[in-house]
C-alpha cells in the first residue's frame, strides 16, 4: 500500500474511477504506485541522509551507518564508538564539545554519547585527604545543599560545615545520594530505566552509606557514586576497582549493564492451548510480539521492537510444548504435516524465537529452532534427522545468535551457536560453537564428561574441567577465568562480563571484541572508547576511570526514602 498521501487511483475522478468495473485501472495504477513508492522512499532517504544525527521522531528515516565516517571527515572527528548511536553523537557534538573542551559537563556529555548509558563523573582530587589551612574562605553551607543554616559562633555546629577539607568521618551521619529540590545549586539529574531523577549528596562528612566492599558470600561490590569519603592517594595503576584516588583521576560511576533481563521488565503470559486449540492470541500478547508464520513453514514469535533504537526484549511467562506427534517425545526435524491430521494446526515446520525472555521451560519435540537474541531458562530439544539421512549430524536442528542459555540439551542432533552463552547444563550429540562462553561442561550424556561426538568449538571460552584437554589449543580458545556481574538467570546483570573477566574474553571473539550472549552490545569495547575518547577533551596527564556502579540502578529506592 502507498505511503504516500494519495494513491494514483485515488487523483482520479469520480466518474472514471465508476467506470472501472472490472479493477483493470486500479490494478494498473498500483503497479506504477509501487514504483513512485520506490522513488518516494528514495528521496526521503536522500534528504534523511544530509543530516547525521537522530531525527526526533523514532519513526523517521536517520542517515545511513555507511554514511558517518564521511561526515567525521568532514569536521575532522575520530570515531571511536562501536554503537552508531553514540556516531551520531559523536559528529553533531564535535563542535560544541571543542569549545567547552576540559570541562565537567563535557566530560559527562562525552562519556554518556559515546557510552550510550547514564555516567556521575566525580573528581579524584575532590576525593583526596588534604591538610586544612586557617582562614581559608568557604562557601556558604546552602551550596552544598544544606538546608538550615549553620551557627558561626558555635565551633560544634560549623564543624558539620560540608565545605571543610576533614578527612575524620562523622558517625552520626550517612553520607548518601537524596531526593533534591530544583533551587539547590549542587543539584544534579540522573537518567536511570528512562526515569529522570534530580538529587544530591547529603552529609559530605558522614559515613558512606554504599561503598566499595566484599560481602560474606565473596561478592566484591564496587564503588559507589554517592560515597564522598576522603582517601589518602591510590598511586597503582588505575583499573574498575583500585588506584582511584589521585589527583589526576576522572572516575566515571555509569550504570551497571542489565542484559536481557530489564529492572522494570515487558512481561507477557503463554497458554499452551492457544497454539493447541487454534485461538487467537490475547491482545496484550499481540502487542508485543508478532506471531505469523513465514512461507517455509517456520511459526515466527518476534518482538515487536526488535528493531527499535531501544530494544527491550520482552519477557513471557509459561510454558512452551512445541512438536508433540509422538508418545515417545522424540520427533522427526523435518515433520511432514497432513493437513488431514487432526494435530496438523499446532504443528510446524520450524520455530524462530527474537527478542524475547523465555523464564520457564522450552520444550520441542519435532521441527527445528533457532534464535536471535533472547534468553532461555530451560531448553529440550528432542526433534532429530534420522541416522540414514546425509542431514543427520550435519545440518542443524538448535541455531542460535546472540543468545543466553541457562540450561541447553540437545541430545539427539547438531546444535550451532554463534555468540552465545551457557550457564549450567549443556548436553548436546554434536556441537559447533563460535565465539561463545560456556561456565558448565560441554557433555554428551547426563552421567559421564563424554564430549560431544562431533565437536567444533573456536574462539570461546570454556572450563578448565573441559575434554578433549587440547580444546583450548586449537582455534583459540580459553580457559580463563570469567566473572559475570550475575549468574542468577533473570537477575540484571545476568552473564553480562565483569571488568575483572580475563581479557582474552573481553577481547577473545574472532572480531577483536567480547564473546557471549552480549557481543552485540559491545559492552566490553564501549569501556575502551570511552576512555579513549576523552583522552581529547581531558588536560594534559589527566586519566578517565571507567566504575560500573550497581548502586546507580537503585535510583528508585533511593529516591523514594
Amino acid at each position: 500500500m502507498s505511503k504516500r498521501n494519495l494513491t494514483l487511483y485515488e487523483v482520479l475522478p469520480v466518474y472514471i474511477r465508476q467506470q472501472d468495473e472490472n479493477g483493470h485501472t486500479r490494478d494498473f495504477l498500483a503497479a506504477a504506485d509501487s514504483l513512485l513508492d520506490r522513488l518516494h522512499l528514495s528521496l526521503r532517504q536522500y534528504y534523511a541522509d544530509n543530516f547525521p544525527d537522530l531525527p526526533l521522531d523514532e519513526g523517521e528515516l536517520a542517515a545511513q551507518e555507511w554514511l558517518l565516517p564521511y561526515f567525521a571527515d568532514l569536521l575532522d572527528v575520530h570515531l571511536v564508538s562501536p554503537l552508531g548511536e553514540g556516531k551520531r553523537a559523536e559528529i553533531t557534538n564535535a563542535v560544541r564539545w571543542r569549545q567547552r573542551k576540559g570541562t565537567l559537563r563535557v566530560v559527562d556529555e562525552v562519556a554518556e554519547a559515546i557510552g550510550q548509558w547514564e555516567v556521575v563523573v566525580q573528581e579524584a582530587w575532590r576525593r583526596l585527604a588534604i591538610t586544612p589551612r586557617l582562614n581559608e574562605p568557604l562557601l556558604p553551607e546552602a551550596y552544598f545543599g544544606v538546608e538550615t543554616p549553620l551557627n558561626p559562633a558555635i565551633p560544634a555546629e560549623m564543624a558539620k560545615h560540608p565545605g571543610l577539607p576533614a578527612a575524620t568521618l562523622d558517625f552520626r551521619r550517612g553520607a548518601r545520594a537524596v531526593k533534591s529540590e530544583d533551587n539547590y545549586p549542587n543539584s544534579q539529574v540522573s537518567s536511570v530505566g528512562g526515569v529522570s531523577y534530580r538529587w544530591r549528596q547529603q552529609h559530605q562528612h558522614g559515613v558512606p552509606c554504599h561503598h566499595q566492599h566484599i560481602d560474606r558470600a565473596g561478592k566484591f561490590h564496587s564503588a559507589a557514586f554517592d560515597d564522598p569519603s576522603k582517601r589518602t592517594p591510590d598511586l597503582r595503576r588505575r583499573d574498575w576497582r583500585v588506584g582511584h584516588f589521585h589527583p589526576r583521576n576522572i572516575l566515571l560511576h555509569i550504570v551497571q549493564p542489565d542484559g536481557f533481563f530489564a529492572r522494570v521488565p515487558i512481561k507477557v503470559q503463554w497458554q499452551q492451548s492457544w497454539l493447541d486449540n487454534v485461538q487467537i492470541p490475547s491482545d496484550h500478547f499481540l502487542e508485543q510480539i508478532a506471531l505469523y508464520s513465514r512461507l517455509d513453514g517456520i511459526l515466527v514469535f518476534e518482538n515487536r521492537r526488535l528493531g527499535a533504537r531501544n530494544f527491550v526484549p520482552v519477557q513471557i511467562n509459561g510454558v512452551f510444548k512445541l512438536g508433540q506427534i509422538t508418545p515417545s517425545g522424540i520427533g522427526p526435524a523435518d515433520p511432514d504435516i497432513d493437513p488431514a491430521d487432526p494435530q496438523a494446526h499446532a504443528l510446524a515446520e520450524g520455530y524462530h524465537f527474537a527478542g524475547l525472555v523465555f523464564n520457564n521451560r522450552m520444550e520441542i519435540d519435532a521441527g527445528v529452532a533457532s534464535f536471535d537474541r533472547c534468553a532461555v531458562k530451560n531448553l529440550e530439544v528432542h526433534s532429530r534427522f534420522e541416522e540414514g539421512d546425509p542431514r543427520y549430524l550435519t545440518v542443524p536442528v538448535i541455531s542460535a545468535r546472540h543468545s543466553l542459555f541457562r540450561e541447553l540439551q540437545s541430545a539427539t542432533s547438531l546444535t550451532r551457536l554463534e555468540y552465545c552463552t551457557v550457564i549450567k547444563k549443556c548436553l548436546v550429540e554434536a556441537l559447533q560453537a563460535s565465539d561463545c562462553i560456556f561456565t558448565c561442561l560441554i557433555r554428551k550424556d547426563h552421567l559421564t564428561n563424554i564430549a560431544p561426538t562431533k565437536m567444533c568449538v573456536r574462539y570461546s571460552r570454556i572450563v578448565p574441567a573441559q575434554l578433549p584437554a587440547n580444546l583450548d589449543q586449537h582455534f583459540r580458545n580459553s580457559r580463563a577465568p570469567v566473572h559475570f556481574f550475575s549468574r542468577e538467570f533473570g537477575q540484571p546483570g545476568c552473564a553480562v562480563l565483569h571488568p575483572a573477566s580475563d581479557m582474552g574474553i573481553c577481547q577473545g571473539a574472532e572480531d577483536g571484541t567480547e564473546m557471549g550472549a552480549y557481543h552485540f552490545l559491545y559492552l566490553c569495547v564501549r569501556y575502551t572508547a570511552v576512555k579513549e575518547k576523552l583522552k581529547d577533551y581531558l588536560p594534559i596527564g589527566f586519566e578517565a576511570v571507567v566504575i560500573p556502579d550497581e548502586y546507580l540502578n537503585r535510583f528508585p529506592e533511593l529516591m523514594a526514602d
